[in-house]
């Protein structure tokens, strides 16, 4: 690994995966054909407040969300350019502005200046793919303690 990749690694303060977000036209439809591969059925989420409707599945501590998003959202032009597909994967952090801070100071911008409202009571902030090898990084922070701890904590 290189000494950049290494100091990104060492003072980030990621905690565990939290989610792999995917991309879809069609919440209901890519759910159902989620559930073959999955143990158990989503739940669906109306997140309105941001535009997007999404499907959850979770397994050992993981989530992945099918991610639909109404027209003009950022989901909506992403299915749009790219057609779909992985958007963006999400790690757990203790506090959201506390590691914000820490990516800006190793150059890696993030797309907004102040924490969101995510889904189950979370804050979350992006930072920016172009940054992050192509892939766009979320850092989540839970507001139950319960959700905070890494596996095997």
């Amino acid at each position: 690994m290189n000494a950049r990749l290494e100091e990104i690694k060492q003072k980030l303060g990621l905690k565990a995966l939290d989610h792999v977000g995917i991309a879809v036209d069609d919440v209901e439809k890519s759910a159902e054909a989620f559930k073959a591969f999955w143990p158990s059925d989503p739940e669906m989420v109306d997140f309105s407040e941001r535009g997007m409707q999404m499907a959850v599945f979770g397994v050992s501590g993981v989530r992945l969300e099918l991610i639909q998003g109404d027209e003009g959202t950022p989901i909506n032009k992403y299915v749009a350019n790219k057609g779909g597909g992985l958007h963006h994967l999400a790690f757990r952090v203790e506090d959201v502005v506390v590691e914000a801070a820490k990516a800006r100071e190793l150059g890696i911008r993030t797309l907004t200046e102040a924490p969101q409202a995510g889904i189950h009571d979370t804050r979350v902030m992006f930072l920016h793919p172009k940054d992050t090898g192509g892939v766009l990084i979320e850092l989540v922070q839970s507001n139950h303690e319960s959700d905070t701890k890494a596996e095997g904590e």
